[in-house]
């Protein structure tokens, strides 16, 4: 029967029983986990699918028998704190996905590693401290993801005599790449997904003079976060007129947007700004046509000239989110669009009432969501839109207190919403009423 075996898993075994489970050849899943040494005996599991080296602190090395593993697909390592060294022979050749987790003396992945390896599309590479460089030569690559690898540095050829990463179409840059300071977006023309966050010294992302005419109409998502010295987009904007969503939070030197977003990010579909207190403005021509979704938040100077943000341009607006406003009334007459569907309020520390007269037109609205105004106490006296089906309150104390079935001052004004929620997120404390 043992023959017939197709998934193992090995926790603190000797090396004698590692060393048997190469006779299992149907085997298609092997866990491997707090032993000492691989043995060459594994190099015989030609069904090998999945291998998963896990939690081996004394692990120093992967031997080359991985070549001969024909089939293996998704290869994990994870938590081997004496891995120094990786095979200088190449993957096996039907490799898709490798993932090398909290390996900190590792210094490099080997540059023959792809020597015959076409098939590689994910590396997802994470905490290892010492990590430097990886391969040159991973062009068949569509997901890099880099988590905590301070010390790694890619390999951008501003001359692009050879693109490594021609065929990536997601990138995620997470606490690492401590080198980076410009990120250079001509070099990934597939790219579909891209996401940096906790960067603190990049600085800018940029597009060569020379290669502007560089086609990056794949990207469809961009987020920036906790990137605290980004001080610019490429000069003259991003000409990527496929992105869905741009997210930019924490930057806290960031001063503008990048240019001219109604005439390039024609699909822009979603617009996050948040905590970036230096950007004053959107960019002369305003906001995208086809912009649905808008959340603005802790953007003091942004929100200060919200009246000039031109909301009753975009058509198809129907969603808006605001945070981080210090008026005492809100919103103002004329400031949302008839279209919303959603409206989200938050972090108002002075606000005491909502204005009925940038209120009363929404007749679409649908769902509004209130949070953290401590010192809002009262609806509009006309009452909210008769539209609105559901009415979320979070952290809202003398609103909620007023808000209170039959007895509140405020139920009458709220008394046709279907669905009322207060403090959803507090298990503790949350309350739902239903009509």
């Amino acid at each position: 029967m043992a023959p017939s075996i197709r998934e193992l898993m090995l926790e603190e075994c000797d090396d004698v029983m590692v060393r048997s489970a190469g006779s299992l050849t149907s085997l298609a899943s092997l866990d491997i986990s707090n032993v000492c040494k691989i043995p060459d005996e594994l190099g015989q599991l030609h069904s090998l699918v999945e291998l998963y080296v896990r939690f081996c602190p004394e692990l120093k090395e992967i031997p080359p028998i991985l070549h001969n593993l024909t089939s293996l697909k998704h290869l994990v390592i994870h938590q081997c704190e004496s891995l120094a060294s990786f095979p200088k022979r190449a993957l096996p050749p039907m490799l898709e996905r490798l993932r090398i987790v909290a390996c900190p003396i590792l210094k490099s992945l080997p540059e023959g590693m792809m020597q015959n390896n076409t098939t590689l599309q994910y590396l997802d590479i994470q905490y290892c401290d010492s990590l430097r460089s990886l391969p040159r030569d991973i062009d068949s690559l569509k997901t890099l993801s880099i988590y905590g690898c301070k010390k790694l540095e890619l390999a951008l050829q501003e001359d692009m005599t050879h693109n490594h990463y021609a065929f990536l179409t997601q990138l995620d840059i997470y606490e690492s790449c401590d080198s980076l300071t410009s990120f250079p977006l001509a070099f990934f023309t597939k790219l579909e997904n891209l996401d940096i966050e906790n960067c603190g010294n990049l600085e800018s992302l940029y597009i060569p003079d020379e290669l502007h005419h560089v086609d990056l109409t794949s990207l469809q998502r961009l987020g920036i976060v906790d990137c605290p010295n980004l001080v610019s987009f490429p000069r003259g904007g991003l000409p990527t007129p496929n992105l869905r969503l741009l997210s930019i939070i924490n930057c806290q030197k960031l001063k503008s947007l990048p240019q001219g977003i109604d005439a390039l990010l024609t699909s822009l579909d979603y617009l996050h700004i948040y905590n970036c207190p230096e950007i004053d403005s959107f960019p002369e021509g305003g906001l995208p046509t086809n912009l649905s979704g808008l959340h603005i938040g802790n953007c003091n100077k942004l929100l200060a000239c919200r009246m000039e943000w031109g909301l009753q341009t975009p058509p198809f607006l129907t969603m808006s989110g605001i945070e981080g406003c210090e008026k005492e009334r809100f919103p103002e007459e004329r400031f949302l669009p008839s279209t919303l569907t959603s409206l989200e309020i938050g972090g108002f520390p002075n606000l005491k009432s909502l204005d009925n007269k940038g209120l009363q037109h929404l007749s679409s609205l649908e769902t509004l969501k209130i949070s953290n105004c401590g010192k809002l106490k009262s609806f509009p006296k006309q009452g909210l839109p008769s539209s609105l089906s559901r009415l979320y309150i979070e952290g809202c104390p003398l609103l909620k207190k007023r808000c209170q079935r039959d007895k509140g001052k405020e139920w009458p004004n709220i008394s046709h919403i279907s669905c009322i929620v207060f403090d959803r997120f507090d298990a503790k404390n949350k309350e739902v009423i239903l009509s």
